[in-house]
């Protein structure tokens, strides 16, 4: 649980933060909730069951693969990581930097607004119930090594994107030599 993801928003009255809530099942997230608390928007997700947005059904509006825009995330990337994509971002159609918040950035890539968002950092109160929501809206979350996220796995890197598709792309863009 994150009682309020994007903390430094809140503290710089920037309108962009979220309450967010996952249920683990043996350690696997099995529903989600994440909840605008300035605007009363609820996304919120259940394993094998689909993604809502303010109770309507929620599916990712993936643009394909070819040019990505996306959010990068570089504040705790190491060093020479986070030259390697920079000198990579060229690739790509658009970097975002992000609102700061895993709870906006998720629901962002479901909407169509993004293509993807690269996250050094994995807690799982900022990722275990925006990696549900995207699953189960026909996204794809993943390590950095094509590997599951779990909560409990503290590794570091992880990729989400509005398909498998986009995620195999972005992760060519910013990974690949």
């Amino acid at each position: 649980m994150d009682p309020l993801d994007g903390t430094g928003n809140f503290i710089a009255g920037r309108p962009l933060v979220s309450m967010m809530v996952a249920r683990l099942q043996q350690g696997e997230p099995v529903a989600a909730w994440m909840l605008d608390p300035l605007t009363g928007t609820l996304h919120s997700a259940e394993r094998g069951a689909g993604a809502w947005i303010d109770g309507r059904r929620a599916r990712v509006a993936d643009m394909g693969a070819a040019a990505l825009r996306g959010i990068v995330k570089t504040r705790f990337l190491p060093e020479p990581l986070k030259s390697e994509i920079a000198g990579r971002s060229g690739r790509l159609r658009e970097t975002q930097a992000g609102s700061n918040c895993a709870g906006v950035d998720y629901p962002a890539i479901v909407k169509g607004e993004s293509d993807f968002a690269l996250y050094w950092r994995t807690l799982p109160w900022d990722h275990a119930p925006g990696t549900l929501f995207l699953a189960e809206a026909g996204g794809h979350a993943a390590r950095l090594d094509g590997s599951p996220y779990r909560p409990a796995d503290d590794r570091r890197g992880l990729l989400a994107a509005a398909s498998r598709a986009a995620w195999d792309s972005a992760r060519a863009a910013l990974m690949d030599a």
